[in-house]
């Protein structure tokens, strides 16, 4: 009995589609799919922002690495106050 009650469900949702004729049903599909690339391209494009930002931040710190690591090779035993 579940077979053909499912059998029934499954007729009157393809009677359903067949009310929709072929070129607005591609029109909807078309628009569903412009939409859905919208969608993902908004994500991967905060995604991206997200991840400018976390390179902005370590690119700082880097520079201020390089420019101690270039301070201490710029010292000698003239101007650091260390033997060499």
């Amino acid at each position: 009995m579940a077979r053909r009650q499912q059998a029934q469900a499954e007729a009157a949702s393809g009677s359903e589609r067949a009310l929709v004729a072929p070129a607005v049903f591609a029109q909807l599909t078309r628009e569903g799919l412009r939409r859905a690339a919208y969608q993902e391209l908004w994500t991967a494009h905060a995604q991206l922002g997200a991840h400018n930002a976390q390179l902005g931040l370590e690119n700082g710190q880097l520079r201020q690495r390089v420019q101690e690591l270039e301070r201490q090779v710029g010292l000698h035993s003239r101007n650091s106050g260390k033997p060499p």
